[in-house]
């Protein structure tokens, strides 16, 4: 089974305060949703993630999570508290699903996540290489950059990302944060990459890339987490 990606829910933001992000409207069990949360500040972080699996994390000052959960079709979504940080850090969050992914989320993560962080004061993202060894996987480029800039470009000649969202906050000293994919069809390793964001000012950024496993489908069953490893460990041989 392919990965495929469906649609965003609503943004949550605010100046140091909880935040609820909107449920992705296209949705049914079995679907992945992928949560983006940051904070702007090195030292905070929320609580509130109850049952999400996080499978990575961009430790900066422009600081972000990326948390998983396999939909019930019926789940609400979770309330976000930033604890650690103070009046001015912004915060923001946003869900997004997903079909085609492997239903075991604890064990979703193909390969990374590997991260960069850009302490450049400028309009830039600089994201990290991952070597893939798998293909059907989906690969995803979470990032933050911090001020409430309005559009990122997609680089050509370079990795075929298709952009999900972009969003921004102007409130509190101003944020934005981003999702971008490759649904991996072969083995191919995606380089480091560069985008440029425009509209605001220049801040610095993180970024996160990782892959996760498809919910592949072999001899008329699922491929089971376990079988994963076992392909993967060949695969490296």
């Amino acid at each position: 089974m392919s990965w495929s990606y469906l649609n965003a829910g609503a943004r949550a933001e605010s100046n140091y305060a909880a935040i609820t992000p909107g449920m992705p409207a296209a949705r049914a069990s079995g679907n992945t949703l992928v949560l983006l949360s940051h904070i702007r500040n090195s030292a905070a972080s929320f609580t509130g993630y109850g049952a999400w699996q996080e499978i990575g994390t961009v430790s900066a000052s422009a600081h972000l999570w990326v948390h998983a959960i396999t939909d019930d079709g019926s789940m609400s979504a979770p309330t976000l508290t930033p604890t650690g940080g103070s009046s001015g850090h912004t915060c923001l969050a946003q869900i997004f699903a997903f079909g085609g992914g492997l239903a075991d989320v604890s064990n979703i993560i193909a390969h990374g996540p590997a991260t960069s962080v850009n302490s450049t004061v400028d309009q830039t993202v600089e994201t990290p290489a991952l070597t893939i060894t798998i293909g059907d996987t989906l690969v995803l480029c979470a990032f933050a950059h911090n001020d409430d800039n309005t559009s990122v470009d997609n680089p050509t000649g370079t990795n075929p990302w298709v952009a999900a969202q972009y969003v921004n906050s102007a409130l509190g000293a101003d944020s934005s944060i981003g999702l971008k994919y490759i649904v991996q069809t072969t083995a191919t390793s995606i380089g480091a990459d560069t985008f440029t964001v425009s509209g605001a000012a220049a801040a610095v950024s993180g970024a996160l890339v990782v892959a996760l496993k498809p919910a592949a489908v072999i001899g008329g069953g699922l491929l089971m987490p376990h079988m994963w490893d076992e392909l993967d460990t060949y695969v490296r041989m």
